[in-house]
C-alpha cells in the first residue's frame, strides 16, 4: 500500500468521528503524557499529515478533510502544550466536551457596562455620562443625565430603576 493510499484510508476513517475524538486520541498519546511526549507526537503527526505533502491529491473533498484533520491536530497541540489550557480542557472532558473552548478561560464574563442596558445611541451616551458623574460623586449631575436618557427611551426599566436609586441617594444626602 502506498503512502497516499494509507493517508486516504486514515482520512476516511478519522474524519467522520473527528468531533468525537479527544485531543489525546488525535495525537495518539495517553492523557497523563508529559509535554515532551505530546510535542513528539504532534511533530510526527504533523510531518505525516501535512496537506502540502499531498498537493497532487485530485479529490478536493478528501483534501479538505485532510486539512480539517491537520488543523485539529494543530489545535490539539496548542491546547495540550499550554498547562493552563490543558487543565481547562481536561475539566471540559469531564463534562463531555472534546474541544477546547477559549471562552472557558474567562470563567467570569466581562462586566456589562451600564450603557449596554440601553438601546438608543444618544440614550447610551447620557447613561454613560450619568455613571461617570455618579462615580465622581455628582449625584445631581448623574440624575440629570439619567432623566435625559429616559426622555430618549421612556420605556426603559433600567433607566427608571437607576433614577429611583439616585433619587433615594439624593434624598438621603439632603436629610443629613
Amino acid at each position: 500500500m502506498s503512502r497516499v493510499e494509507e493517508i486516504l484510508r486514515f482520512v476516511e476513517a478519522t474524519h467522520p468521528s473527528l468531533d468525537k475524538r479527544t485531543y489525546y486520541e488525535l495525537l495518539g498519546v495517553p492523557k497523563d503524557s508529559a509535554p515532551i511526549v505530546i510535542q513528539q507526537a504532534f511533530y510526527q503527526r504533523a510531518a505525516r499529515l501535512h496537506p502540502d505533502r499531498y498537493f497532487k491529491l485530485d479529490d478536493a473533498h478528501t483534501r479538505r478533510k485532510l486539512v480539517e484533520i491537520y488543523a485539529r491536530i494543530g489545535e490539539a497541540y496548542k491546547v495540550l502544550a499550554d498547562p493552563q489550557k490543558r487543565a481547562l480542557y481536561d475539566r471540559g472532558l469531564g463534562e463531555g466536551k472534546t474541544r477546547y473552548v477559549a471562552a472557558t478561560e474567562r470563567e467570569v464574563k466581562r462586566p456589562v457596562a451600564p450603557e449596554d442596558n440601553v438601546s438608543g445611541r444618544e440614550a447610551k451616551r447620557f447613561v454613560k455620562l450619568a455613571f461617570q458623574q455618579l462615580i465622581g460623586g455628582d449625584l445631581k449631575g448623574g440624575l440629570m443625565n439619567l432623566r435625559l436618557a429616559l426622555s430618549l427611551e421612556p420605556g426603559s426599566e433600567f433607566i427608571q430603576t437607576q433614577i429611583k436609586q439616585v433619587e433615594a441617594q439624593v434624598a438621603a444626602k439632603q436629610a443629613k
